[in-house]
């Protein structure tokens, strides 16, 4: 036992010092600049790397950073790392700086960017399937058309603070790339008005985009909670028009042997593969689990599905589990359909709404799912107002019969409005009812009439 005050503060100081004594480890490996020359040497392109001291894979995610005006290929770099790091994945991404020929981005950098990539795939330890964009004011407007144009690079791209060039891509929604679209409402060098309207336009024609706007951000890069949803939110993405690996596709091949099927479905592993692999490939062994006769079937694949991006087909079978008696599978359910309803796919919020507003739902299920819908709003309520069908629905509980339900729509619109148009959940109806038509009021303006539940 340590007696002496003075080996006392020793000991004190070493605990509580020591770790700063310590060299931190290096999570990342730097270098500086390099030039990237093509074959024949007429193309080239400036870049700047950082590659994971301790990967956590043999092969890796790759995310290639395109600037803003007067920036250069070192600028976001840091400004990614830490977020990263602060969603915990910052070992399972190699990311690459580059620069534009002239001082913003345009047509020109298409050829050497095209290059590079194809250089990335054969030089780098990448996954082909998970290559992401981001891009910040100019590079924002670049890498929005430039992702859109080439589903068979990447996986998504996320574009802060810009807007886009050129018209959205009219191919099916099912083969253009993903976008995650933020603006600020203090952005002083780009107004929210034209990203968002060529956003709306983007996902006017179904076009998988994820669009939210900040009130507090000025003109930022991978801002507060949107950067960190967007990192989750390119965690199950894969490039749709990129290859499987020969094993992987063998792999998914072997769901139509009947023979084996029943087998497979019944593994764990099979489950953690089909995460590991995701895409649109995997969507009939998702199927074929969610339509399996054996509950712990069901609830794996229903787990696997809050874990890749998935169809509107796989979206009506979740709806069926949503809709049963089994408690557990309608929690799995409803786990999976939480991000994909946050992440903007209609069919997802339309599940979600369309149970929660529905009498015939079990009130315990119609409390869980108000719950769900706050979650589902959270980032679009920072700004943005454009979950049109999640909006209405909770502002439509307003009036409900059951005190929990409206509390819960209430807590779950609050941060929108302050003072909330002096609403109280616990009132009786005609108390209540002229703030759920200012409720009703504002929703319209912001997001357009009530839609076709």
């Amino acid at each position: 036992m340590l007696r002496s005050p003075v080996l006392l503060l020793i000991y004190w100081f070493v605990h509580q010092f020591a770790p700063l004594l310590v060299a931190p480890q290096r999570i990342w490996a730097e270098e500086g600049s390099k030039v990237f020359s093509s074959s024949d040497g007429s193309l080239k392109i400036t870049y700047a790397e950082r590659i994971p001291a301790k990967p956590v894979a043999t092969k890796l995610g790759l995310i290639l950073l395109f600037h803003g005006g007067t920036l250069n290929e070192s600028s976001l770099l840091s400004a990614t790392l830490g977020p990263l790091e602060q969603a915990g994945v910052g070992n399972h991404y190699i990311l690459v700086g580059l620069k534009s020929i002239g001082s913003g981005w345009d047509t020109r950098d298409d050829a050497p960017v095209t290059a590079f990539i194809q250089h990335a795939l054969t030089h780098y330890p990448i996954d082909r399937r998970r290559i992401i964009g981001m891009g910040y004011s100019a590079g924002c407007y670049y890498i929005t058309r430039f992702a859109q144009e080439h589903p068979e690079f990447f996986a998504g791209a996320v574009g802060y603070v810009g807007s886009q060039s050129g018209g959205p891509s009219k191919e099916a929604a099912s083969k253009v790339t993903g976008l995650y679209w933020v603006t600020g409402h203090k952005d002083q060098l780009q107004p929210v008005q034209e990203p968002r309207a060529q956003a709306l336009r983007n996902i006017a024609l179904g076009l998988p985009v994820v669009y939210h706007e900040d009130r507090d951000m000025e003109h930022n890069f991978l801002w507060g909670q949107t950067g960190l949803d967007a990192i989750a939110w390119m965690q199950p993405l894969r490039a749709k028009a990129a290859p499987l690996e020969a094993d992987d596709s063998e792999f998914i091949a072997s769901f139509s042997d009947d023979a084996k099927i029943t087998k497979l479905l019944g593994d764990t592993k099979t489950w953690m593969r089909v995460v590991n692999i995701s895409g649109p490939q995997v969507a009939p062994v998702l199927l074929a689990g969610l339509r399996s006769d054996k509950p712990t079937v069901q609830t794996n694949a229903a787990t696997a599905c809050s874990k890749v991006m998935v169809t509107d087909e796989i979206v009506n079978e979740l709806a069926k589990l949503l809709a049963g008696k089994d408690k557990k599978l309608k929690a799995s359910a409803l786990t999976a359909l939480i991000p994909h309803a946050s992440w903007n796919h209609p069919l997802a919020q339309q599940v979600l709404c369309g149970a929660a507003l529905n009498s015939a739902t079990a009130l315990s299920d119609r409390r869980a799912l108000v719950l769900a819908l706050a979650q589902v709003v959270k980032l679009d309520l920072l700004g943005g107002f454009v979950y049109q069908r999640p909006l209405w629905a909770l502002v439509d509980l307003l009036d409900d019969d059951d005190a929990m339900l409206r509390h819960g729509a209430f807590q779950a619109l609050e941060p929108a409005l302050t003072g909330g148009f002096a609403y109280q959940p616990g009132a009786s109806k005609a108390a209540r009812s002229a703030a759920v038509e200012q409720w009703r009021g504002w929703v319209e303006k912001r997001c357009g009439p009530r839609p076709a539940w």
